[in-house]
């Protein structure tokens, strides 16, 4: 009779189980088939030549990206340049950063640099102005940028003592 015992209270404990197993299963699916509706295309590359949806420069940011739209018209001369330098730029980061390179109407050149710390516009476009604020608005800036984050009146002060 031992036994029967046993399998009368694996047959009980199968039963209460069973139907959890089955809830778990269910909320599991339901769950993942609501949060697959909006699937987001996600860039590949760090640089790009289109703007993201406001939907995928959300996602992005939140997952700590940096996202840097230069905005050019093809006219500009010494956007090239400043390309060239952005590219290169983003490139050394790895996927921190993300470059939407855009031609744009606008005869004058800018870089928006947004972030989870905010966003600024940039119209000097000059290395050392680019690199300053992208230093300020990266999660994990590269230690490049611990120069920038100096302030000028103690930078310039003499070590002699």
């Amino acid at each position: 009779m031992g036994l029967n015992k046993s399998a009368l209270m694996a047959l009980f404990l199968m039963a209460v189980a069973l139907p959890s197993f089955i809830a778990a299963g269910f909320f599991q699916t339901s769950f993942t088939q609501t949060g697959d509706a909006v699937k987001l295309n996600l860039p590949t590359s760090s640089v790009i030549d289109y703007e993201v949806t406001d939907e995928v420069k959300s996602a992005l940011i939140q997952n700590g990206v940096t996202i840097l739209k230069f905005t050019y018209s093809l006219s500009c001369s010494e956007c090239f340049q400043v390309r060239s330098f952005l590219e290169s730029l983003v490139e050394s980061q790895g996927r921190q950063l993300l470059l939407e390179e855009v031609v744009g109407s606008s005869p004058l050149p800018e870089l928006t640099v947004s972030s989870y710390y905010g966003e600024q516009t940039i119209v000097n476009l000059d290395q050392n102005e680019i690199l300053k604020t992208t230093c300020a608005l990266m999660i994990q800036p590269p230690i490049q940028c611990v120069s920038y984050s100096i302030p000028d009146d103690v930078s310039n002060v003499n070590q002699t003592q």
